[in-house]
C-alpha cells in the first residue's frame, strides 16, 4: 500500500509539474532569443575553400538570421520564425584573425492564427 501511495504522487506530481515546464517553455520564446553565425575567410577554413578566398560580406550575419530562424521554427511553434516580423532586433558582429562572428537577437512575433486557435 505504501509503494502504490508512492508512486502516485510521484505520478501525480509529474502532472503537476508539466503545465509549468510548458509555461516555462513559452516564457522563453516571449523573450528576445539569440543565435550565432560564424564566417571564415582565413586559409584551410570551409568559407576559404568554397568562396576561393573570398567570402561574401555579410555572410556571418546572413547565417546568425538563419540560425534565429531556425531556432524559431524548431522551439516555438507559436511564433514566427520571419526575421521581418521580429521586434527587438539587434545584430552585433566582430572580426578577428580572419573569422567573423555575428549575434543575431530579437524577440519572435506570435503568428496571427495563434490568437484565434489552440495548439
Amino acid at each position: 500500500m505504501k509503494g502504490m501511495i508512492g508512486s502516485s504522487a510521484a505520478v501525480a506530481l509529474m502532472i503537476l509539474s508539466a503545465p509549468a515546464h510548458a509555461q516555462s517553455a513559452k516564457a522563453d520564446c516571449e523573450s528576445a532569443l539569440s543565435a550565432i553565425g560564424v564566417s571564415t575567410s582565413s586559409e584551410g577554413g570551409r568559407d576559404f575553400e568554397r568562396y576561393e578566398g573570398q567570402a561574401p560580406p555579410g555572410l556571418a550575419r546572413k547565417r546568425a538570421i538563419e540560425n534565429w530562424q531556425l531556432q524559431i521554427a524548431n522551439s516555438c511553434p507559436r511564433y514566427s520564425s520571419k526575421w521581418w516580423r521580429a521586434r527587438a532586433i539587434r545584430i552585433d558582429c566582430e572580426g578577428a584573425n580572419g573569422r567573423e562572428y555575428c549575434t543575431a537577437t530579437a524577440q519572435p512575433a506570435r503568428k496571427l492564427l495563434s490568437y484565434l486557435l489552440p495548439f
